[in-house]
């Protein structure tokens, strides 16, 4: 299912005669191939970039000379992670334009087989106001419905199909292939893919707005439920539009209702021109109806004096009459703050330190302008003091505050109104985060960045910390969305959405291993019964042996007095123990195995026997160990004394020892 929704609504077949007309035609449109796709590209000219992508003005084999807008992304762009586990799946140009195209495509071949069977007709709703009427008025041009009759008194006959920008189908381009441009106009590519998706229409020339050609695009787009971008001139020539990027669907997730019916007038922002106002002077006014730098007299049959006039400073000294608006304003305010009215006004009349003349009826000054907007804006400014309020008329200074004097009543103006009584200031708030509307239907996604004029009260307290909510009203559905802070109930939540993105890749990654290890349980586990057969007939095998090795165990640690639990015995234990060596060879003589320095009693031996000649060692304190006894057992106990310690020597001595290793001797052990 998700390789489906990555592949783009898109045909191989070459964009040739009719496409198909069905109900599931119209349901899942797709957009045949250019059919001279393989033929060489001439790039002419840019013609314009954005966000989706770049075109061009290009020939293709040769031919006429045609539009080609090539997209920035190949790939279905990956979905967004958003709050409360949603996620957000952006937008992908490509597949939605594939999908207008197509639909238009079949649209007009839908009339062209009304026009010639009389016995089919179209009949669609004259005011579409949600998804689902806008999705009638397109399946009434699919072949089952257009034999239908429906006896509906908004009921209609589509108009006349309009001169739409005819599309040849969509081709692929290299990247290498694209013409060279500034690398400022690029935007976010698949860097793993060399090419890009792009689509061919007709060449449109530039030009003013056609506003019957317009108006027909407005009203067919209205009556096939599709929704516009707000205008933008570069898309529109001539009166046709030229980007369907601009265009949604209702078939489209990002569709949105009320459908707009807009006047050709309205939506191509054309003034209609204003009737002249004469006037003893003359100025300079700019307009879309007049040319840069065309004069619009006034003539002297005008009377200043009907004009509307404007009170900047309502005790004010001079009326300023520029264009066709009057502004009475203070001459002392205008001369003070800016040079350009010190030198206008000041000559002879209104000086520094003097009173300005305060009759009731002030003198008129007419000003020649070529912006008179502009020029009221400056002087509101010098007198407010750029919107903040800090004019105070001259019998007022010293007595009242620039509040008091503005009327505003707060320094915040009417932002605070309602804070003295409801305890609401009205602030600008921007979601944290990408967040749904519920109210709407469907449900809307509001982007993370997007700003609202929010009403902030205070709820409460969490400990010394306020508690605000923000309540701010969807312009989308027109209801109220509410926000508030629940300290009380979690704490740290913004640090907690900072890290959703990487705790949501670590929870995907955990969930995929898990999800491992529940399908190795579950294979491995299948049968419990012989899986426990399994473990039985592996774990009978050497039972006999770890018991024996068990009670041997015992028995050492009973001789012993030991009380560690002995391990098993391994063959590198065996190995050590035979590499143990306890002495010399047992041809050693005894003459070099006897002490060099002890005395030898040869009194109670033999003096043949080779082994009665010993050395008598002394005891700790400096006596003889076996002194004071006497007799056979004596000698034997004095004999077995001296080869006891002959035969420690012979093993402890290094020197004795080098002495055997050199004769090539074998090691002796003591028996």
């Amino acid at each position: 299912m998700a390789a489906a929704k990555d592949t783009p609504p898109i045909l191989e077949e070459p964009l040739e005669g009719a496409p198909g007309t069905s109900s599931h035609d119209f349901g899942h449109p797709k957009l045949r191939r250019f059919p001279n796709y393989q033929a060489k590209i001439k790039w002419l000219e840019l013609l314009g970039h954005g966000e989706e992508g770049i075109a061009f003005k290009a020939v293709v084999g040769g031919g006429e000379p045609v539009a080609i807008k090539v997209f920035w992304r190949s790939q279905r762009p990956a979905p967004i992670p958003t709050y409360r586990d949603r996620v957000y799946v952006p937008e992908w140009p490509f597949k939605e334009e594939c999908r207008i195209v197509a639909l238009l495509e079949k649209m007009k071949w839908a009339m062209h087989y009304v026009d010639q069977d009389p016995t089919q007709t179209i009949c669609m709703n004259r005011k579409p106001e949600n998804r689902r009427d806008a999705l009638r008025n397109i399946s009434a041009f699919s072949d089952e419905h257009r034999s239908k009759k429906r006896n509906h008194s908004d009921a209609i006959s589509p108009p006349p199909f309009p001169p739409i920008t005819r599309c040849h189908g969509w081709l692929t381009v290299s990247r290498d292939k694209l013409p060279r441009f500034h690398f400022s106009l690029w935007r976010e590519v698949d860097e793993h893919l060399d090419w890009h998706w792009a689509i061919v229409y007709d060449f449109i020339p530039a030009g003013e707005p056609d506003l019957a050609i317009g108006q027909a695009h407005l009203d067919f787009f209205y009556l096939a439920g599709f929704d516009l971008y707000p205008y933008k001139h570069d898309n529109w020539r001539g009166g046709r539009l030229v980007d369907f990027g601009d265009l949604r669907s209702p078939l489209s997730r990002y569709w949105s209702s009320p459908v707009r019916h807009d006047d050709a007038l309205v939506w191509f922002k054309i003034k209609v021109p204003t009737p002249k106002v004469d006037s003893d002077a003359k100025c300079r006014c700019e307009g879309p109806w007049l040319n840069k730098g065309e004069s619009m007299s006034q003539g002297p049959s005008a009377d200043v004096g009907s004009l509307p006039l404007e009170k900047l400073d309502p005790q004010g000294d001079l009326i300023l009459s520029v264009g066709p608006m009057q502004l009475l304003v203070s001459s002392r305010i205008l001369v003070l703050s800016s040079p350009f009215f010190e030198t206008l006004l000041r000559p002879g009349t209104f000086l520094e330190g003097t009173d300005p003349p305060n009759s009731q009826d002030p003198p008129v000054k007419t000003l020649d302008d070529k912006d008179p907007d502009s020029f009221r804006l400056m002087c509101r400014a010098l007198h407010y003091g750029f919107n903040m309020g800090r004019y105070v008329p001259p019998d007022l200074e010293g007595r009242v505050s620039f509040n008091q004097a503005s009327g505003k009543g707060h320094a915040l103006g009417k932002r605070a109104s309602k804070l003295k009584t409801e305890g609401i200031l009205t602030v600008r708030f921007e979601c944290p985060f990408a967040i749904w509307c519920t109210n709407c239907e469907p449900e809307q996604i509001i982007g993370q960045g997007v700003r609202f004029n929010a009403e902030k009260k205070k709820e409460g307290n969490y400990y010394t910390t306020p508690i605000w909510s923000f309540r701010f009203k969807h312009t989308i559905c027109g209801k109220w969305i509410e926000e508030e802070k629940e300290r009380l109930e979690k704490e740290g939540g913004f640090a907690t959405l900072e890290k959703k993105v990487q705790d949501r890749r670590a929870f995907l990654t955990q969930q995929q291993r898990i999800d491992e290890l529940v399908r190795a349980s579950d294979r491995d586990w299948s049968d419990p019964f012989a899986m426990s057969k399994k473990l039985r007939r592996d774990f009978r095998v050497g039972r006999r042996k770890r018991q024996a090795d068990e009670r041997t165990g015992e028995a050492l640690k009973r001789k012993f007095g030991i009380g560690l639990d002995l391990l098993e015995e391994k063959e590198e234990d065996r190995l050590r123990a035979r590499l143990v060596d306890f002495g010399i060879a047992n041809d050693v003589s005894a003459s070099s195995r006897r002490p060099l320095f002890s005395a030898i009693d040869d009194s109670n031996s033999n003096s043949n026997s080779e082994d009665a000649k010993v050395g008598i060692n002394r005891g700790k304190r400096g006596r003889d160990p076996i002194a004071g006894h006497s007799g056979p057992a004596s000698a034997k106990a004095k004999i077995l004394h001296n080869q006891l310690m002959t035969n420690t020597r012979a093993v402890a001595d290094p020197f004795l020892k080098q002495t055997s290793e050199q004769a090539g001797a074998r090691a002796w052990t003591p028996s």
